[in-house]
């Protein structure tokens, strides 16, 4: 019966050995459990902070850009997207209202910079701004060949690729003045043309008279020209068009201008630069980039 007693005490000892060895991966696992759980909930925190950010940023850049728009609106520049159709109205030339631009946009840059310190990146002197994009399309609004307004007496509705995606463009003038003459025009009409585009045209005095309009399909393969007097000693509302732009100039007379374009499809979105603004808000929550 002794012979047996040292088989016992190895077995307990076994035993013992087992008892240790899984309490220790049992300490094991449970501290890399804490690791992973730590992992996770920083994980879970910083997604938190990074929404926040992320959500903060978006809606405060939406709401400068508003503003930005805003300062447009208010000196006669305003624009819109309506299916296939691209809205663009101007109080024209109006060159008082056009130096208020950047007057305001120079007081907005300066609040902007104070309430967020962070690296805002917005320079509108850098900024033409007499440009208007149409994202999505070959189509811009500019007031000058250069940059800028320019001489405040012109507009140019320009594309590189030519007007052929442009099914019809409308063009309605409150001209204020008390005389407007009937319009020279040399509309050169699509007859089984290739390139054809519907133009329509309104043109009305100061007291909201209709002294002209003109309404068909024209060939933009040939260049066309219509001339304006309100002033009995020169033409000093003219408009032509190639098959790449379609060009206003008003030298003095003040005219409630009204576009519409109408594109062969709705995909396209309008606006200023997309970098006129960039707000680094993320970097007060630890992020960067």
């Amino acid at each position: 019966m002794r012979a047996h007693k040292p088989r016992a005490k190895i077995f307990l000892n076994k035993k013992g050995v087992f008892i240790t060895l899984t309490a220790f991966l049992l300490a094991l696992l449970l501290i890399a459990s804490a690791a992973n759980m730590q992992k996770t909930r920083t994980i879970e925190e910083n997604s938190i902070s990074l929404a926040i950010a992320g959500e903060r940023t978006y809606f405060v850049k939406e709401n400068f850009l508003d503003i930005i728009r805003s300062a447009y609106s208010a000196s006669g520049i305003n624009w819109a997207t309506q299916d296939n159709n691209f809205i663009y109205t101007e109080d024209f030339p109006n060159s008082t209202a056009k130096i208020k631009i950047g007057q305001n946009l120079s007081s907005l840059k300066s609040f902007l910079y104070k309430e967020f310190p962070n690296n805002p990146d917005f320079y509108p002197e850098n900024t033409d701004l007499g440009k208007i994009i149409l994202y999505g399309k070959d189509f811009n609004i500019l007031h000058s060949q250069t940059t800028g307004f320019g001489a405040n007496q012109n507009l140019y509705f320009h594309t590189s690729q030519g007007l052929k995606n442009i099914s019809e463009a409308f063009f309605d003038l409150n001209v204020l003045a008390a005389s407007v003459s009937t319009p020279i025009v040399n509309f050169p009409l699509c007859i089984s043309c290739t390139n054809p585009m519907k133009l329509t045209i309104k043109v009305s005095n100061g007291a909201g008279t209709l002294v002209y309009s003109f309404s068909n399909t024209i060939d933009l393969s040939q260049a066309g020209t219509l001339d304006i007097n309100t002033n009995n000693s020169s033409s000093d509302i003219r408009m032509n068009y190639s098959f790449f732009d379609v060009n206003w100039s008003i030298a003095s007379t003040n005219t409630l201008f009204y576009s519409k374009f109408t594109f062969n499809d709705p995909l396209f979105e309008a606006g200023l630069g997309k970098n006129i603004l960039q707000i680094k808000e993320m970097q007060q929550f630890g992020f960067t980039g």
